[in-house]
């Protein structure tokens, strides 16, 4: 190779270099709408370190975002092993109304899996957002104050105050009976022609746990890249379409 177009390479590097540092891609999303986890709702250090009158004391801030649901030494053991990969929540244990969506003759489990319950133990309003197992070592304030989803709900609905994060539809409550079916064997061939063929353990780029559609099939919470945590875009039902052969009858998001 010349030393020119060795020279020409570099410089088309520095440039595309400089450019990306100039415009890192975290930069195209800001909390509480981003790619990365820090810069969505999941984030609580946000709320908890709210200086707004009404949020004060409301969530402790640990200081770290992760904490909020993972231990970097373990968390508890919900029976034989741990149910996520080093959780810092407790278990939910309520009485839960499961999805009526009995005439889908898919099998269904009669209470939520523990898959399931990792997402339930925040959104099922029974557990406080910082109430976790182990709190960080660099942490020395006071225990959790228990604030739980559903008295969040109270003032972040419809977007109220203005400004503010839309909380509509994130508690779930223990009645479950409108929901999306979860915990559910996902059987095409018990409703022939009305769902997709899965493979290995997914149906597109959709996966089943335990060949199960669990919360995490359709949602990933790690990232806000689509909004309601969704996997993939949902505009003009493309999700939905990944699974179901015709667009649902009742609204769901669409972004």
């Amino acid at each position: 190779m010349r030393r020119s177009d060795l020279l020409h390479i570099m410089g088309a590097l520095g440039f595309a270099l400089g450019i990306g540092l100039m415009h890192p891609t975290p930069m195209a999303a800001q909390w509480p709408n981003g790619f990365t986890v820090d810069q969505t709702p999941h984030n609580l250090t946000r709320p908890a370190s709210s200086t707004d009158p009404d949020m004060v004391g409301r969530i402790r801030d640990y200081g770290e975002v992760c904490t909020y649901c993972h231990a970097p030494h373990g968390g508890p053991s919900w029976g034989a092993s741990p149910r996520a990969p080093l959780w810092n929540r407790n278990r939910p244990n309520a009485s839960y109304r499961m999805p009526e969506h009995n005439a889908q003759n898919m099998f269904q489990d009669p209470s939520p899996s523990d898959r399931a319950r990792v997402c339930l133990s925040c959104h099922d309003g029974t557990i406080g957002l910082d109430n976790i197992v182990n709190r960080p070592n660099t942490y020395g304030g006071p225990g959790p104050a228990n604030q739980t989803i559903d008295s969040c709900e109270g003032c972040h609905s419809g977007g109220n105050p203005d400004g503010g994060i839309d909380w509509d539809g994130v508690w779930f409550r223990d009645d479950m009976r409108k929901q999306h079916p979860v915990s559910v064997v996902y059987d095409p061939s018990r409703r022939p022609g009305e769902f997709q063929a899965g493979l290995g353990g997914s149906v597109g780029p959709l996966p089943l746990y335990n060949g199960k559609v669990e919360c995490q099939t359709c949602h990933e919470p790690h990232s806000q890249q689509f909004k309601f945590f969704l996997r993939i875009s949902n505009v003009g039902n493309s999700m939905c379409l990944v699974c179901h052969v015709t667009p649902p009858t009742e609204p769901v998001h669409q972004r």
